[in-house]
C-alpha cells in the first residue's frame, strides 16, 4: 500500500500529506512548538519589562534557565533536526537568536527611547551621565545574571544603550565638556562625574585615556622647564617628580579607573623625559634617585626630622614603584650604601633599616640581601672594634 500510495501523492503534488515520521514531527511543531514557545519568551520579556518599570523583584533564576535553554546547542541540533525538509513554514536556525535574541534588544530599544532624559544643550553634562549611567547599571547587572556567557548578547545590549544615548553627536558634546573638566582641573567635579563615567564603557576609556594624556604632557613639560638643572641635581629632579605626583594623585583621587590613568602617565614620563634624553640614558631616574636617597642618608641633613624623613622614604617609594630599572636603582644604592657606612656618613642605622625594609617590601628578600648583609658587617666590625678596644684598655695596650 505504501509503495502505491507515495507516487500517488507526489504526482498529485499534495503538500499536506506527509509520511508518518515526519507527519509526527509535523504535528509537534504546530501544537507545542509555534503556540507555546512565543508564549514563554513573551513571558521572559514581559517580567523583564516589569523589573525595567517598577523595579520589582522578579524569579530570575527561572528567567535564566529559559534563556539557556534557547541558548543550549542540542535544543537547537534537535529543532533542526525537526524542522528539516519542512516546506511549510520558515526554516528556525538559531533558536536563541530567532526567539529570544532579537525580540529582547527591540523590546530594549524601545523602552529606553521612550525614557526622559536631559537635554545637553541645556543641562548639565553631570546630571546627563548621572541618569544615563544609572540605565547603564540597571542593565548590565541584570544581563550579568540572566543572559547566556556563550553568547554576544551582553555586549549587543551595551552596544545598543550606547547607540540610544551616546549617538556620535551626544558623544561628540560629553567629550569636548569632559576635555574641559579635566584641563580646569577641578577634582570636585571630577569626582562627581567618578561614578556614572565608570559605568559607561564607551566613555570611561575616553575619559580615562583623556587623564593619561593630561597628566602625561603636565609632567614632559614641567620636567623640561627644569632639565638643564635636573641633570646633575639629583634633590631639584626627585623633588618636581614628587610635586608632579602629590599634586594629581589630589585631583584625580576619584576611583581606580582615574589611578590606573594617573599611574601609566607617571610611568612614561619618570622613564623618559628631558632629563634622560639630554643624559642619553633611560637608567638616569634611577641613578637620580639613588643618588637623592644619598642625600637623605647622608649626616648634615640637620633640618630633617625623624618623622619628615619617613615621609621622605614614603616619598621615594613612589617613585621607585615607577622606575623601570630597578636593578641599576640598586646599584648606585648599594655603592652609596657601602660609601657611607666605611666612612661613616650614616644618619643613623635606624634611618637605613629604614629604608631597606620599604625596598624589601616592595621588591622581596632578594632584592635587599645585599644591602642588609652589608649592615649586618658594619655592626659585626663595630662590635668587633669596640671589643679590642676594651681589651686593650684592660691590658693597659695601645690602641690606635
Amino acid at each position: 500500500m505504501h509503495r502505491q500510495w507515495k507516487p500517488l501523492v507526489f504526482e498529485q503534488d499534495r503538500r499536506d500529506v506527509y509520511e508518518i515520521d515526519k507527519l509526527a514531527k509535523q504535528i509537534w511543531k504546530e501544537t507545542f512548538f509555534k503556540p507555546i514557545f512565543p508564549n514563554i519568551t513573551q513571558i521572559c520579556l514581559n517580567l523583564i519589562k516589569e523589573h525595567r518599570i517598577n523595579k520589582l523583584s522578579i524569579d530570575i533564576e527561572t528567567i535564566r534557565k529559559t534563556i539557556e535553554m534557547y541558548a543550549d546547542q542540542n535544543v537547537n541540533n534537535k529543532m533542526k533536526d525537526l524542522m528539516e525538509n519542512d516546506s511549510i513554514s520558515e526554516p528556525i536556525t538559531d533558536i536563541y537568536q530567532q526567539c529570544f535574541e532579537i525580540k529582547f534588544l527591540q523590546d530594549t530599544e524601545v523602552f529606553y527611547r521612550q525614557q526622559k532624559v536631559p537635554s545637553l544643550e541645556s543641562n548639565s553634562i553631570i546630571e546627563y551621565l548621572i541618569l544615563i549611567s544609572e540605565y547603564f547599571d540597571q542593565e548590565m547587572n541584570f544581563g550579568k545574571l540572566i543572559l547566556p556567557k556563550s553568547k554576544s548578547t551582553f555586549q549587543l545590549l551595551v552596544n545598543k544603550l550606547e547607540e540610544i544615548f551616546l549617538p556620535e553627536q551626544k558623544l561628540s558634546i560629553i567629550m569636548d565638556k569632559m576635555k574641559a573638566i579635566i584641563s580646569n582641573e577641578n577634582s570636585q567635579d571630577l569626582k562627581r562625574v567618578y561614578e556614572p563615567v565608570s559605568r559607561i564603557p564607551n566613555i570611561s576609556n575616553q575619559v580615562i585615556q583623556l587623564i593619561e594624556n593630561h597628566i602625561y604632557e603636565n609632567g614632559i613639560n614641567t620636567i623640561e622647564r627644569i632639565s638643564d638643572n635636573a641633570i646633575n641635581d639629583p634633590k631639584t629632579y626627585i623633588e618636581t617628580l614628587i610635586d608632579i605626583l602629590k599634586k594629581f594623585l589630589e585631583i584625580f583621587d576619584a576611583g581606580p579607573n582615574f589611578k590606573v590613568a594617573l599611574n601609566q602617565a607617571c610611568q612614561k614620563f619618570t622613564n623618559n623625559n628631558a632629563v634622560t634624553q639630554k643624559a642619553n640614558t633611560t637608567t638616569k631616574s634611577s641613578e637620580l634617585l639613588a643618588r637623592y636617597c644619598d642625600i637623605l642618608l647622608r649626616k648634615g641633613n640637620k633640618n630633617i626630622e625623624e618623622t619628615d624623613l619617613e615621609e621622605k622614604f614614603n616619598e621615594i617609594m613612589i617613585i621607585f614603584d615607577y622606575i623601570e630599572d630597578k636593578d641599576i636603582y640598586e646599584k648606585f644604592y648599594s655603592k652609596m650604601l657601602s660609601k657611607r657606612l666605611i666612612n661613616q656618613l650614616s644618619i643613623s642605622e635606624d634611618s637605613e633599616e629604614s629604608m631597606i625594609s620599604k625596598l624589601k617590601q616592595t621588591c622581596g628578600l632578594e632584592y635587599t640581601t645585599k644591602l642588609e648583609q652589608k649592615l649586618k658587617d658594619i655592626r659585626v666590625s663595630k662590635d668587633l672594634t669596640n671589643d679590642y678596644s676594651k681589651y686593650c684598655e684592660k691590658k693597659q695596650l695601645k690602641y690606635s
